[in-house]
């Protein structure tokens, strides 16, 4: 995932959780990559060849957005599963880097920006936290036990105040589009509409079927942990569960669930009382 040989020989790898920090409302995001690139260079004092990975669960993000994302050279990445999948993706690209690099975080995740697991490799560190999320304050404490990295970024700030520095960037020159899915260990990089690709796989089957095997079970009966029995959903993990109920798929099958409920009932009638017929014709 390096982004290669370049004359600065300076690299920098940009981990972005779209879940925990996601686009502000408003804000253009052809801009994001831009805006980054921007404060990295302002705060490292040189420029840097920049490679942005936006990770998380990317199923209930509206496509168009993911692909204005994409096509500024952002690669996506969709199911980051837990705190030793993002440890590969670090070694992946501590493995194929240059020898000068930073990496740079932003999210709300304590799994993402914890210390022991950056501290595994040797490249400086940087952190954006959103402005009201639990990380900047913890960042400020001094309980040990508590810790994250010190907060470099606000991550609305970085792109308010990166903005107009952001408006002539380029993309990667010569690069297309790519969608991962870690679910499947699939990759989407034509030419053409991988984004319709990448957002018809995470509906599809196969996918479906993949979700089904690796998603937690109750060790005494089997069962899936966390489930969603109106839409057939499996999660891996709580916190997709709900990503999954807020989403307007489910609130519309919920919907639709409940109406054909009610309906069934209005067609059934009340309950046929036999004793209580009788009662009635003999009074």
């Amino acid at each position: 995932m390096a982004g290669g040989d370049h004359p600065f020989h300076l690299e920098t790898g940009v981990w972005w959780d779209m879940n925990t920090c996601p686009v502000p409302p408003g804000f253009d995001p052809r801009h994001v990559r831009g805006c980054i690139k921007s404060a990295l260079e302002k705060k490292i004092g040189r420029p840097s060849v920049v490679s942005i990975y936006a990770l998380g669960n990317l199923e209930y993000i509206p496509r168009d957005l993911l692909e204005m994302i994409s096509s500024s050279g952002i690669t996506l990445i969709h199911g980051l599963r837990n705190m030793m999948d993002f440890n590969g993706f670090l070694e992946e690209w501590s493995d194929n880097s240059m020898d000068t690099t930073y990496t740079m975080v932003i999210t709300d995740d304590y799994g993402i920006a914890y210390p022991p697991l950056l501290g595994l490799f040797e490249f400086s560190k940087l952190c954006a936290y959103p402005k009201d999320g639990r990380l900047i304050a913890l960042a400020n404490q001094s309980n040990p036990r508590h810790r994250v990295l010190p907060c470099d970024f606000v991550w609305e700030a970085l792109l308010s105040d990166n903005y107009a520095d952001s408006t002539g960037s380029k993309p990667l020159y010569g690069s297309k589009p790519l969608y991962v899915c870690n679910i499947c260990d699939t990759y989407f990089e034509e030419e053409f509409s991988p984004h319709l690709k990448f957002s018809t796989h995470l509906k599809g089957e196969g996918h479906r079927t993949k979700l089904f095997d690796i998603a937690a079970r109750d060790s005494s009966n089997g069962e899936l942990k966390h489930f969603c029995q109106v839409c057939n959903y499996p999660a891996d993990v709580d916190f997709n569960l709900r990503l999954h109920n807020q989403s307007e798929e489910h609130k519309l099958a919920a919907k639709k669930a409940q109406e054909e409920d009610n309906c069934e009932s209005r067609n059934r009638g009340p309950e046929w009382d036999p004793v209580g017929e009788i009662r009635s014709n003999l009074s």
